[in-house]
This record gives C-alpha cells, structure tokens and sequence, in this order.
C-alpha cells in the first residue's frame, strides 16, 4: 500500500499550520501514520490514502466540535460580569443547547450516524435523570402537587453502545488495535458478543 503524504503545496496547508501551531513534520506524520507502541519504543506505521483521508474528516469533526464548544463557553462567560461571577459558585446565566432526536434510521447508517444516535440517548437519559427524576423530588420536598410520570428507560441502549468490554465502542477500539482485522471481522465479534443483547439486532 502506498503511503499517504500531505500535499505541502495546497495554499491552505501554512495558515493552518499557523493556527494549530504545528510544523509540516507533524501534521504529516499525525495525518499519514499510525503510531504504535511496541514496549518502550514508538513506531510510526504509513497509512493509505484513504485511511488518511477518513482520518481527516474524523480531525476536522473533532476541530468543528471544540471551536463549538469554546464559543458557547466564552459566551456564558460575558453573560455575567467579574463582580457576580467572584459572588457566586455558578454562573446564574447561562446558554443551554439541547437536541433529543432519538434514533435516526437510513437505508445505509455510518458510524457518525451511530455517534449522533448515541450522543442524543445520552442527552434523552440525562433529560429524564433531571426532569423526570430529580426535579419531582424537589417538588414533594417544596409540598407542590406533582403527579409522576412514567417514561421508557434506555439504559439498555447505551450500555450495548458504550458498555465496558463489550460495548459496541469498546469492541470497535479493541479491533483498531489488533493487526489484521477488517469490517467482517468486527462484524464478527459483535454478533459473537451481542447477539444475546435484546437490542441487538
């Protein structure tokens, strides 16, 4: 397999090099080459071009999502001046970005489609830990009239996904660090160690 090398002459490549405070040599060898640790030493294995290319968009995700989440930090932050802010443990103001969609099903799902799945079951359990639970709670503490409601539990879904040691995710990042493994090969070890699970299918 060809080793991939980024293309050094692409206009873009020396600003951003500016604004990530890298060299050349290390957007290279981040991009095109898989590092691994073989006792105490580091080797650095050349990757394809399009396992290179897929590692890019997967960079580029992960750059989109931390300038979000800065944003929206710096954000809360002028919300409330230094004197408020001294007085009090929390800020008192706040923005608060909340997006339940539940399952997402295409004719072909990709794993960012999974990922986006998995991170709204997440805010759908943290929604219901804290509407659904801790507040009716408060509400019979504080003596105000409060009828409980029942919701659907998906502890069950998120354990399939991000389960300790047999996590759909922790089987995933198992197989990235075995030699020689392949789609059919992951395939293979999630029906082996999930087709018991009632969500699995």
């Amino acid at each position: 397999v060809d080793a991939a090398e980024v293309d050094m002459k692409n206009s873009h490549v020396q600003p951003f090099l500016s604004l990530m405070g890298i060299t050349a040599v290390d957007l290279n060898t981040g991009m095109c080459s898989n590092p691994l640790k073989i006792g105490r030493d580091t080797h650095f294995k050349p990757l394809s071009q399009e396992k290179s290319e897929h590692g890019l968009k997967c960079f580029i995700e992960a750059t989109y999502n931390a300038l979000f989440a800065y944003l929206v930090k710096r954000i809360n932050g002028s919300m409330i001046d230094n004197v408020v802010r001294r007085s009090l443990k929390e800020n008192s103001l706040s923005i608060g970005i909340l997006d339940i969609f539940g399952f997402e099903s295409y004719k072909t799902n990709s794993f960012e489609q999974l990922c986006t799945n998995y991170c709204a079951e997440k805010l759908q359990q943290h929604f219901n830990k804290i509407v659904l639970l801790d507040e009716p709670d408060d509400y019979e503490k504080e003596g105000i009239t409060w009828s409980r409601k029942s919701f659907p539990n998906n502890d069950d879904v998120l354990k399939l996904i991000d389960g300790n040691r047999v996590g759909i995710f922790s089987l995933l990042s198992d197989q990235c660090r075995v030699p020689g493994t392949t789609d059919k090969t992951f395939a293979n070890t999630l029906y082996r160690t999930c087709s018991g699970h009632t969500r699995f299918q």
